[in-house]
């Protein structure tokens, strides 16, 4: 941290008010990345299961038309 002892009491709260703002903008950032993150882990999730059932029912065909 740099020396604050430089700037004067209009200035720190400046400063605090900046520091504030961004703080308040990257929470913003971080909540929204991790709703778009919960959303794709839920496609995927729904895609790897919509998967393993076409796998199955692929299996089942070919073991009824070798049967």
């Amino acid at each position: 941290m740099e020396n604050l002892n430089k700037y004067s009491p209009t200035q720190l709260l400046k400063l605090s008010n900046d520091i504030c703002t961004e703080h308040e903008i990257l929470k913003k950032d971080i909540v929204n990345i991790t709703f778009e993150i919960e959303e794709l882990e839920n496609t995927l999730n729904m895609k790897a299961q919509k998967l393993q059932e076409l796998e199955k029912n692929y299996v089942d065909i070919i073991e009824k038309l070798n049967g």
